[in-house]
């Protein structure tokens, strides 16, 4: 990818981020953002950028395109539901945390414990993508994420480093509307989890395990360790 198409990807990314940030406050639900000529003057780009800005916003449900009316400011059905963003990318991004991730590995194996998980055939290839995420800096959780190769053959590891797994996976295969389910264990670390979360052996950890589902079908299985102070995990839960 070019420098200037980098900058281009940066750039819609924080007109985007910045008007998700503004909504609920300054864009009101259920009214419309302003016209795409006002954001071009607000923001100093190009009409392409501010385009790319509102479908990024789109995909991940935070506005609507009406016909003939303009854009429409919504609430994702995600985040009304489960009260924050599903990725690690997009949590850190709304919070407003300084974030990245590296990953370490990005092959093709075939496991049938993994397979099971993701309820394909016992020799199917699946695709592992291992990541270490990093909070201002701190290595703070190492994700090994699962995922039926057939079905994201053309999943592209610039793409993740860039955009995220899932937005990803938007782009790369149209899968838009995904459900996550976690399952948080509290363990003790061992040598390999302590060297990688740069702590002492025999330190509380939280495991992860994180079924993702779209229409009713498994497309990935993550097995992941926190870091006891550098990651911390809010849970909101209401009644009726």
């Amino acid at each position: 990818m070019g420098q200037r198409q980098m900058e281009s990807n940066a750039k819609y990314q924080f007109i985007a981020l910045d008007i998700q940030k503004k909504i609920g406050v300054e864009y009101l639900i259920g009214h419309l953002l302003p016209p795409e000529p006002e954001l071009e003057r607000i923001y100093g780009c190009s009409r392409a950028t501010v385009r790319n800005a509102i479908e990024f916003l789109a995909r991940l449900g935070y506005v609507e395109k009406g016909r003939g009316i303009g854009t429409i400011v919504k609430i994702p059905d995600l985040v009304f539901d489960q009260s924050k963003p599903i990725s690690f990318t997009e949590e850190m991004s709304w919070r407003g945390i300084n974030h990245h991730s590296d990953i370490k590995k990005f092959a093709l194996i075939r496991d049938e414990r993994i397979a099971s998980e993701l309820c394909v055939s016992p020799c199917s290839e699946i695709r592992q993508i291992s990541r270490m995420r990093y909070v201002e800096g701190m290595p703070s959780i190492f994700e090994e994420s699962y995922l039926p190769a057939i079905q994201f053959a053309d999943l592209a590891q610039e793409s993740i480093v860039n955009f995220g797994l899932y937005d990803t996976f938007a782009r790369s295969a149209g899968v838009f509307k995904i459900a996550v389910n976690e399952f948080y264990q509290p363990v003790l670390s061992g040598v390999i989890e302590s060297q990688l979360l740069q702590i002492p052996i025999d330190s509380p950890i939280i495991k992860i395990f994180r079924h993702a589902t779209s229409n009713n079908t498994i497309i990935e299985y993550t097995e992941a360790f926190a870091h006891p102070t550098n990651y911390q995990v809010n849970i909101s839960m209401r009644r009726g």
